[in-house]
């Protein structure tokens, strides 16, 4: 409401997450933006659906129940980062504008209130201060249709404690969804660009191997690292192409604490011992 009062003609970019409630949540924003008059909406989702992430995931040795939270990591990564990025990329968007807000998350409470990353648009937290009675009062104010999700969250604003000076209870205003635990961040807010350089990729885990199963290249680089007690994350192709930098035609494609190492040659290079597999 505030950003569309100052720019009507802003562009709103809905990422498609394709989970549980995203059906919903388009809905909901469909009738939000309705309600505003913005009509610059743009929607983007993963390559991929949920099922076919699991199955890929599963190939390599990872599943929900077991590794819920590499698990966890890398579906942020799929379905929330890299279709963000995308996007941004192919609209050369300068900055981004979110509705987070401190007391949130302990993440959240270090923001500015405008970021300027190394890599990619500013982002923006218009209304990163306001406490949850001002949230509430705003959209009775302006007459906005509530979230679905309100009335349950209403509860929990409720029961929190006032701040002593202004009266005003802590930011914990957010889903209550499983996913959206205390304190765990969604994943679009995320910094992980910080330790990049150039326009390199950046992987949501320090240590991945983007590979196929088959490859023996792909096997060659997994036994190495193992052989060096270097822990990794094994990332199919098929569902990380965002990790594959332009240009590269081959796997594996190796990041060792966020850096692209490149493939097997590389990190034999890299870690110093001989390459005997592109000696053959």
């Amino acid at each position: 409401s505030l950003v569309a009062e100052a720019c009507p003609e802003v562009r709103v970019l809905y990422i498609d997450t394709q989970g549980p409630t995203s059906e919903r949540d388009l809905e909901y924003g469909r009738k939000l933006l309705s309600v505003l008059g913005l009509k610059n909406f743009t929607i983007a989702k993963a390559g991929v659906t949920r099922e076919e992430f699991s199955a890929g995931m599963q190939e390599v040795g990872i599943s929900e129940s077991i590794d819920k939270h590499v698990f966890h990591k890398l579906s942020q990564d799929v379905f929330k980062v890299a279709p963000l990025k995308r996007e941004c990329a192919r609209s050369n968007v300068k900055c981004l504008l979110s509705g987070v807000r401190r007391g949130q998350t302990s993440h959240r409470d270090g923001f500015d209130f405008v970021q300027f990353p190394k890599i990619g648009p500013a982002k923006g937290h218009p209304i990163l201060d306001w406490h949850d009675d001002r949230c509430i009062d705003y959209l009775g104010f302006k007459d906005l249709p509530p979230h679905p999700e309100l009335g349950s969250v209403l509860e929990v604003v409720a029961a929190s404690p006032r701040n002593a000076l202004d009266g005003s209870r802590r930011s914990s205003f957010r889903s209550r969804r499983a996913e959206r635990a205390e304190g765990k961040e969604c994943g679009i807010h995320v910094e992980n660009d910080h330790r990049s350089s150039g326009t390199d990729p950046v992987p949501i885990v320090p240590n991945v191997v983007v590979g196929r199963v088959k490859c023996k290249f792909c096997k060659a680089a997994k036994e190495l690292l193992s052989e060096k007690d270097v822990d990794y994350v094994e990332a199919p192709v098929t569902l990380f192409p965002h990790l594959v930098p332009p240009g590269t035609r081959t796997v594996p494609v190796i990041y060792l604490d966020k850096q692209l190492i490149g493939g097997y040659g590389n990190l034999c290079e890299y870690l110093g011992v001989e390459d005997l597999m592109n000696d053959k």
